[in-house]
């Protein structure tokens, strides 16, 4: 787990270094969005270990999940999308 005060400078610098590349590209895609700070958040800020991170799964309900942290079989995985 990370130190809160670590995660909060971590995050500020996230959207800090987003913003600046948002401004130069008049604009991001949704792969910039996920690579530049949904990916950086889930590691820098809520210290998820990258190794628990998989993209792109498939899961019921045919939804698609972007990201996914832990595996089906720990109760505690989280699917966003």
């Amino acid at each position: 787990m990370l130190d809160p005060d670590v995660a909060l400078a971590n995050l500020k610098q996230i959207l800090k270094d987003f913003a600046a590349f948002y401004s130069r590209r008049c604009g991001a895609s949704e792969a910039d969005t996920r690579v530049k700070v949904i990916d950086w958040v889930l590691t820098g800020v809520l210290g998820w270990p990258e190794s628990n991170i998989s993209r792109e799964d498939h899961v019921p309900e045919t939804l698609q999940a972007h990201h996914r942290a832990g595996t089906a079989r720990e109760p505690g995985s989280v699917v966003l999308h």
